[in-house]
């Protein structure tokens, strides 16, 4: 994968779409998922969007892989709205308010980028999806939406 991230940025930075999608493979979505998501991006403030993330065999429960949004605890460790450990939360609509709200971390596995954003940051790192760390160092804010 390392040496595909560097085409994949090349590949991005010849796109001139207002937001990038970042999707996984194996992501399924629901009917009217984007529009939502795409409303977030008329705010101008702000520059990267994770939708509510549910397990495709138990659709009722957050999915392990980004849940409801990312937070880092008091030791930097990173934990999500909707898992607590190895245990992940039924969706409830506990944390579909305030919606849009902001996280520290979005999820890879389906997250909205603004394109000026993605390209100021310098595309995918080598090492690391640039999205968590060099995100928090522009000064750009995450979110994440229910609808």
């Amino acid at each position: 994968m390392k040496a595909m991230q560097p085409a994949i940025t090349v590949r991005y930075s010849r796109c001139k779409p207002m937001s990038h999608c970042l999707l996984n493979s194996d992501v399924a979505v629901t009917e009217g998922w984007l529009s939502p998501v795409l409303k977030c991006f008329e705010d101008p403030q702000i520059a990267m969007v994770q939708p509510k993330i549910l397990d495709y065999k138990r659709p009722t429960h957050f999915e392990y892989a980004g849940a409801a949004g990312g937070y880092l605890d008091k030791y930097g460790f990173p934990y999500c709205r909707g898992r607590r450990l190895q245990q992940v939360e039924e969706d409830r609509g506990q944390y579909d308010e305030p919606s849009p709200c902001p996280i520290f971390w979005a999820s890879g596995a389906c997250l909205f980028v603004r394109s000026s954003v993605f390209h100021a940051l310098g595309g995918f790192d080598a090492d690391f999806l640039p999205i968590k760390r060099k995100s928090t160092s522009v000064g750009v804010p995450i979110i994440w939406d229910i609808k």
